[in-house]
């Protein structure tokens, strides 16, 4: 958006709705300190910002460039800047995260002056508990912001995109697909537990910290069949440590790509005496397995429970398609017509809009003319901006709100002109792999992968592909 958009006025007028001037001046805040301060970090943390947190708006946060901590607190005010509100912020920070806190950047809509006792006052409160105060007001926020042009974009422009927005498309398109889509029809399969897992959604949570309470359950159950042969010990230890582990939530969901190397680490002893057992048990059954039939069958009754126990340490391994579903960001979707492919991606748009999640719902069928993809879907969404300004505002959507938010394109090959794609979806996954809140995932029939695909997409870093059948 133009330079002159971006001013304080026209934050206000574009920020009058239910959550108010002041929660967007935090959530602006929050994504400002983010990537101006914590964007070179190797380990990409969600910043929460919590309205009861004392001094600052959110926890302090390691700043890995400079080895330091730093929090952020954001002030805005309606006429001039409240200085004792200012200080009484500084004293809270400084009763609460003395000694653990290195660093204050102060955001504010006014003017600050530095040089006035009351400033001073302020920053000498801070220095004297060994917290520096860095200010980041007026002018300065707003050239902060044309740094990153989709914050523009979002904040300071009456975009219109909001969840009541998402709803109402996802009932544009459910009208058009009429009988194609049931809302009643919700089988629980491999592709929409796969296809959560890529969403980052709540069923995918649920699915993993399901898998270790499940897990518990399993080793609890074993008990008599495996402490006859003093086994049980094992998987106790085992069933003790799964339980210490955290479940995962929507700002940590990749931490299950971690649990199996914890339990490796933790258990490498015990999982080497176990394969020892193994080892010498095979060892005594192929000695005696044509002399003692007896013998040779306790032996195997004893490899089996021995099998089990070794397996239950592996339990909590990630699959490779379970590792490229949650690193890749861009999905293909393919299989033969009349297999489910709608009804999987309208199932998972609905089922996110009724939990107040977001979601893009669209079809291949409503491109139904041969000029350029993105401008009918410019046309088709009613957007008075281009489709990818679009993404940018998604994903700032998605980091204030720290979740996923999905753009799903159903059927491809229903477009008039399905090879139109071939020259958007480069574009496509070049903005979107450039997101870290937005995932895009697209379907089409089969036989219809040369017209669509360009050649070797499916080799790029960034793309999974998923078979529904």
């Amino acid at each position: 958006m133009a330079v002159g958009q971006i001013t304080w006025e026209r934050f206000i007028t574009s920020n009058h709705g239910a959550r108010g001037v002041r929660y967007k001046f935090e959530d602006l805040s929050r994504q400002l300190f983010t990537y101006e301060f914590l964007s070179q970090n190797n380990v990409c943390k969600y910043v929460h910002s919590n309205p009861n947190n004392p001094g600052i708006e959110s926890e302090p946060i390691l700043d890995e460039v400079n080895n330091r901590y730093i929090g952020y607190q954001a002030k805005f005010f309606d006429n001039d800047a409240d200085y004792n509100q200012i200080r009484e912020s500084a004293q809270k920070a400084v009763k609460h995260y003395k000694g653990k806190l290195d660093l204050i950047y102060l955001f504010c809509n006014k003017a600050l002056t530095t040089t006035c006792d009351s400033y001073m006052g302020i920053e000498k409160l801070l220095n004297d508990a060994g917290i520096a105060l860095q200010p980041i007001t007026d002018t300065s926020i707003l050239d902060l912001v044309r740094k990153y042009p989709f914050l523009g974009k979002y904040y300071f422009d009456d975009h219109g995109i909001s969840h009541e927005w998402f709803v109402n498309k996802a009932a544009i398109t459910v009208n058009i697909l009429g009988e194609r889509f049931n809302a009643d029809f919700n089988v629980d399969t491999e592709a929409s537990r796969n296809l959560s897992i890529f969403l980052q959604n709540q069923s995918a949570l649920d699915y993993y910290n399901d898998r270790k309470r499940n897990l518990v359950e399993e080793i609890s159950s074993l008990r008599w069949e495996l402490d006859g042969d003093s086994l049980y010990k094992y998987a106790r230890k085992l069933s003790e440590f799964i339980v210490t582990i955290p479940d995962v939530k929507f700002d940590c969901i990749h931490d299950v790509k971690n649990w199996q190397g914890m339990i490796s680490t933790a258990f490498e002893h015990d999982m080497t005496e176990i394969e020892t057992k193994i080892a010498d048990a095979q060892f005594e059954y192929e000695e005696i397995k044509g002399r003692d039939k007896n013998k040779a069958a306790g032996l195997i009754r004893y490899l089996g429970k021995l099998n089990k126990l070794k397996n239950l340490f592996y339990r909590l391994e990630l699959s490779e398609i379970e590792r490229n579903l949650l690193n890749k960001k861009i999905l293909i979707v393919e299989g033969k017509a009349g297999i489910g492919k709608t009804q999987l991606f309208a199932n998972e748009a609905i089922s996110l809009l009724n939990a107040n999640e977001n979601a893009l719902l669209i079809i291949g069928s409503d491109c139904l003319s041969d000029i350029n993809i993105f401008e009918q879907l410019k046309n088709n969404l009613r957007l008075d901006f281009d489709f990818e300004d679009l993404i940018d505002i998604l994903e700032v959507i998605g980091e204030t709100n720290g979740k996923i938010v999905p753009i799903l394109i159903d059927a491809l090959n229903e477009s008039w002109k399905p090879q139109l794609w071939k020259s958007v979806l480069p574009i496509l996954y070049k903005k979107v792999s450039e997101k870290n809140y937005v995932r895009l995932a697209v379907s089409f029939r089969s036989e219809y992968q040369n017209s669509i695909l360009p050649e070797r997409f499916l080799e790029l870093d960034n793309v999974a592909k998923m078979e529904h059948r």
